[in-house]
């Protein structure tokens, strides 16, 4: 099942999302034109400075049954500036994912 998430449109920002029983501490950062990614899942590190790509996974390799994904109305580079505007956050399960 798709999830969207708000974002605020500020440069570093760090929130937390459950997923069922699961807790994900999720920071992003913004690096200069980029942004990055560190995610813990029930407090064990998952990645770590990870650089956000539009329309690929934030946790490569995992098998947590679905994962988070930025997609963007343009494919564009994600910025902050961005953020509920044009690019969106969103938890996609293993099923969706496939389907992208």
């Amino acid at each position: 099942m798709a999830i969207q998430y708000t974002l605020a449109k500020v440069a570093n920002q760090t929130f937390t999302v459950n997923i069922g029983s699961v807790r994900y501490d999720i920071e992003l950062k913004n690096i200069g034109q980029f942004m990055e990614a560190t995610i813990k899942r029930n407090s064990i590190p998952v990645v770590s400075g990870f650089r956000v790509v539009t329309g690929q996974v934030l946790m490569p390799y995992s098998n947590f049954g679905g994962n988070f994904i930025f997609i963007s109305d343009n494919d564009d580079i994600v910025t902050f500036n961005q953020l509920g505007v044009s690019q969106f956050f969103r938890w996609l399960d293993d099923e969706e994912l496939a389907a992208l």
